[in-house]
């Protein structure tokens, strides 16, 4: 049995899904909420020990994104609750995949975003319990419903269905865009294998994000609106990352986001 911390969430979701309703568990959200208090590791361990079936593998896909929510938050859901579960499923002798974020290693702001410090502290909590848990790195997802509209695609989105100016910077950023789709089914097949520590999640083709946004807004006749430049390039950002694919996702296939996001988005388009 799964275990799927944050089932209601976007990639909590679609993890079920692939899993399938009979090998998931994905309690709601009233069931965790308060597991990243101190104090609670009796509690912990009594659900995950009391499970209908055993659980072999806790998924924790929870977690705050928005760079508007406050640090305090991004430290509880990002890294104290994933620290409290990681503890309980030690002691439990079960495996835990945790999901950070490639803006760990991106990110070379001072002091860092609260997103990616509070990622940054759940890997290295990862990497000292040296128990079996994993933590992956995930890049951006897109896919199946419309974008958070603080991201990136978000903001296409809202210029695309607007017909208003997209400002964006120089965009020579290299970021990788992956399908949730594909995403889930890399994260499943990390999951399944012997590593442990932390890991990045990347196919080892990146691209720019003006090429993204040009290809995007090329595709759904709305070049004019693109104002690549018209915002100073980024300066808490490493433009030099390497994007390597691990050798445990050689056999998988991950969709092109050159032709693929521009699909996306007028999907998205049409519905709004």
């Amino acid at each position: 049995m799964k275990l799927v911390i944050g089932g209601s969430g976007r990639l909590g979701k679609a993890l079920c899904a692939a899993l399938g309703p009979h090998n998931t568990l994905a309690p709601a959200r009233a069931v965790y909420e308060n597991w990243w208090q101190p104090g609670m590791d009796a509690t912990i361990e009594a659900f995950l020990t009391r499970a209908p079936q055993p659980i072999d593998c806790i998924f924790i896909a929870a977690g705050i994104i928005d760079s508007r929510a406050s640090a305090a938050d991004h430290e509880r859901v990002n890294f104290r609750l994933p620290e409290q579960i990681l503890r309980a499923a030690a002691r439990c002798h079960i495996r835990v995949v945790t999901l950070g974020t490639m803006m760990e290693l991106i990110s070379c702001g001072e002091p860092p975003s609260a997103y990616a410090a509070s990622k940054r502290a759940l890997a290295r909590q990862v990497q000292t319990l040296r128990q079996d848990a994993l933590h992956i790195r995930i890049n951006t997802v897109y896919g199946t419903v419309p974008p958070a509209p603080y991201m990136f695609a978000g903001l296409m989105l809202k210029a695309l269905v607007t017909h208003s100016p997209f400002l964006m910077s120089p965009g020579n950023q290299m970021r990788e865009y992956h399908h949730i789709d594909d995403e889930v089914q890399a994260i499943i097949a990390l999951a399944a294998s012997a590593q442990a520590g932390v890991i990045n999640l990347n196919h080892g083709a990146p691209i720019t994000m003006a090429a993204l946004a040009h290809r995007t807004f090329e595709a759904l006749d709305a070049l004019d609106l693109l104002r690549i430049g018209a915002l100073p390039a980024p300066t808490n950002e490493r433009f030099d990352l390497e994007y390597v694919r691990p050798f445990l996702l050689n056999g998988l296939n991950f969709r092109d986001a050159l032709t693929a996001m521009p699909s996306y988005m007028r999907e998205c388009v049409s519905a709004s």
